[in-house]
């Protein structure tokens, strides 16, 4: 299986985060380490820890629910060197 970088495989309609800092942990047990994050552009997001395929379910599901005009939470995408988040 070829490794991929999976920002090549993100489409330009999902909203990117450049930078983003940790602002307190989110207070409930969850499987991602999920913190309130703020954005460079100020706005606030709960960010997970998530696998390169995780990061494309996430994306798929929220390409889906935008075109099946179900109201969802925005999603967004941020990665680094330590990873991706959603």
């Amino acid at each position: 299986m070829v490794d991929r970088d999976p920002r090549d495989l993100m489409p330009e309609r999902l909203r990117r985060i450049v930078s983003v800092r940790d602002i307190g942990a989110v207070p409930m047990r969850n499987s991602s380490d999920a913190t309130h994050a703020l954005a460079s552009d100020g706005t606030r997001w709960v960010k997970k820890s998530v696998s390169a395929n995780d990061l494309l379910a996430e994306a798929l599901g929220t390409l889906l629910a935008s075109d099946l005009e179900v109201p969802t939470a925005e999603g967004a995408y941020w990665i680094d060197e330590h990873g991706e988040r959603w």
